[in-house]
């Protein structure tokens, strides 16, 4: 099993004796994290699928987070969490229904 980059599961092996490959359509969109900078002391997270009310994990700790006004499903951003973060510490974006991004390792700005 494996998470495409679209958000969808997608399952791989064999069944009767045959290669089988499946995507599953979830119907709910998982975040996806494809990106992260600091701006000053803002974190600026960048993906797909994010819902008004996400919220950015830092190390596994909720930061205050809001959707950027002009991209508010693409960006998020928090305030203050960018004197935080550290190359090597781990995002994860959580929406509101509970759904999680995988892992996203940051490794700095340049």
């Amino acid at each position: 099993m494996a998470l495409g980059r679209d958000g969808k599961v997608i399952g791989v092996g064999t069944a009767l004796g045959l290669f089988q490959l499946a995507r599953y359509e979830t119907g709910i969109p998982v975040p996806i994290i494809t990106n992260a900078f600091v701006r000053g002391k803002t974190l600026n997270v960048i993906g797909m699928n994010f819902d008004e009310g996400a919220v950015i994990l830092l190390n596994g700790v909720p930061q205050k987070t809001s959707n950027e006004s002009s991209d508010p499903t693409i960006t998020l951003i928090s305030v203050g969490a960018g004197k935080l973060i550290r190359p090597g510490d781990t995002l994860r974006v959580q929406d509101p229904n509970g759904l999680l991004s995988a892992n996203f390792v940051f490794i700095g700005t340049t």
